[in-house]
């Protein structure tokens, strides 16, 4: 990948005074990738902040903003959209938007296995053109939605059946991604410490699973 263009533009929410946002835009020279994409320079939209003023916070200005953001990035030609440094509550929001819009479009429904096709993926990559990192986020909020509609109405030890693997799924991601802090710990400290970034990742969904709808989408 090669150095590119970069500017910046600036966004209003859904009331005249709401918020804003502030997006930069950088076109990349890219090479050809193995699945036979053509080469050539390739826009990424990066989300730098969104402010949405006090009186206006709670009406769901920032969703709409981020959509609207989104929406334009892709009528654009957008190769990716993805965002600069975001901040926990930010990052909420952003996920937020990215899975709603997964359940409108019945992008990365869970199946009866734990692994999703090849093909699931790049159909949800190349509609909403966000990264691989922020898709598999999307896909693994997806699925603990769905083991939680299983598990309220289990007994413990059958819950317990259902939320195994996925428990195990989600430790072996964070204890790859947290190597380098872990490796710092030994036996028990380090299986705390992973349980407490596997248990802090849970509030975050659940509290997620709060603002998405508990139906699911009709299917074709």
């Amino acid at each position: 990948m090669s150095g590119g263009t970069r500017e910046r533009a600036g966004w209003t929410g859904g009331h005249p005074s709401s918020g804003s946002g502030e997006v930069a835009r950088e076109g990349r020279g890219e090479s050809a990738s193995a699945a036979g994409e053509e080469a050539g320079p390739k826009l990424v939209c990066r989300i730098c902040q969104v402010l949405v003023l006090p009186p206006f916070q709670g009406s769901g200005h920032g969703a709409r903003l981020v959509r609207a953001v989104n929406k334009h990035a892709r009528e654009a030609g957008a190769y990716e959209i993805t965002v600069e440094d975001p901040s926990p509550k930010f990052r909420a929001l952003r996920d937020l938007v990215d899975v709603r819009e997964c359940l409108e479009r019945g992008f990365l429904l869970p199946g009866p296995g734990t692994d999703l096709p090849d093909a699931a993926w790049e159909e949800a990559r190349s509609a909403l053109r966000i990264t691989r990192e922020q898709l598999s986020r999307c896909a693994e909020i997806l699925r603990f939605r769905s083991l939680h509609k299983q598990v309220v109405s289990s007994n413990a030890e059958t819950a317990e059946l259902l939320v195994k693997p996925f428990r195990l799924t989600i430790k072996r991601r964070l204890n790859k991604k947290h190597k380098e802090e872990l490796d710092t710990l030994q036996g028990d400290a380090r299986k705390a410490r992973l349980e407490l970034l596997y248990q802090s990742l849970m509030d975050e969904y659940t509290a997620l699973l709060k603002r998405l709808p508990t139906a699911d989408p009709p299917s074709d």
